[in-house]
């Protein structure tokens, strides 16, 4: 299990809500082998969101998405920014489009930005 992912993606669950499952139930993360006093089963911990979905729910925050590389630096990666009208624009780069995406939806939360 990637733990990074795990984590993000609770956070942006427990800020927003949005679950990708239109039936309400959801391509969880799961915990495994949760132990109760009469059974052990698998408990559903927060959607595994995918980077289409979140560029659905981001494309009023004027979201853009790219893989490139910096002219200075040449580190290699995804890139996720906004445009919304908030006082700086939103940069992240990243390894993978889900990771900056998730981090993208964090700072805009953190900027003030409804979502």
């Amino acid at each position: 299990m990637d733990e990074e992912l795990l984590e993000l993606s609770k956070k942006v669950y427990d800020l927003t809500k949005w679950n990708p499952n239109k039936n309400g139930g959801f391509n969880n993360w799961m915990r495994e082998n949760v132990v109760t006093k009469s059974d052990k089963y698998s408990q559903a911990v927060c959607p595994r969101y995918t980077s289409d979905f979140l560029l659905d729910k981001l494309k009023e925050y004027e979201v853009e998405l790219s893989y490139g590389q910096g002219n200075i630096s040449k580190v290699y990666g995804w890139r996720a920014f906004s445009y919304h009208q908030i006082d700086e624009v939103s940069y992240i780069r990243e390894k993978t489009p889900l990771l900056a995406l998730l981090k993208l939806t964090l700072e805009l939360h953190e900027a003030g930005v409804k979502l």
